[in-house]
């Protein structure tokens, strides 16, 4: 049997709370506290408007998630296992709220990104003139 940690539980529980909201605000999940806060080499998802995620800045394959958080999470001791998200309000929670259920089912917590105090990717800052910075891209011909 596995030994759940009870801050992971209380993550989830505050996570599932956070998303039955009624007020007409979006829900949000909450950011991270104690170990959790102290994570790094970990998973950040994103829900880009064009649909689908990434994760760490890459497409996510979704049929694959609980596998790929299996992957990264099962050999961390439970206080250092936590994903982060950074949420679009132009997407509907339920997009969300597949997350929760995926990193949950896998023993992962689930925190805010931007509450939490994690930082955005170098690649999504404006330059002083207004022009956005480009990714460098790592793999194919160079023109």
């Amino acid at each position: 049997m596995r030994r759940v940690h009870l801050g992971l539980l209380l993550s989830v529980a505050t996570a599932t709370v956070g998303c039955a909201r009624t007020d007409g605000q979006r829900a949000r999940l909450p950011a991270a506290y104690g170990s959790y806060r102290h994570v790094d080499n970990t998973l950040v998802f994103e829900l880009p408007d064009s649909g689908g995620y990434l994760v760490n800045g890459v497409p996510l394959d979704t049929g694959r998630l609980v596998a790929i958080l299996h992957e990264v999470f099962d050999a961390r001791p439970a206080p250092l296992r936590a994903a982060f998200v950074r949420d679009n309000v132009k997407r509907p929670w339920s997009d969300v709220e597949v997350l929760v259920r995926k990193t949950r089912e896998a023993g992962v917590a689930i925190f805010d990104a931007d509450s939490s105090g994690f930082p955005r990717p170098f690649g999504r800052f404006h330059h002083r003139d207004g022009l956005p910075n480009k990714r460098l891209k790592l793999t194919g011909a160079h023109k």
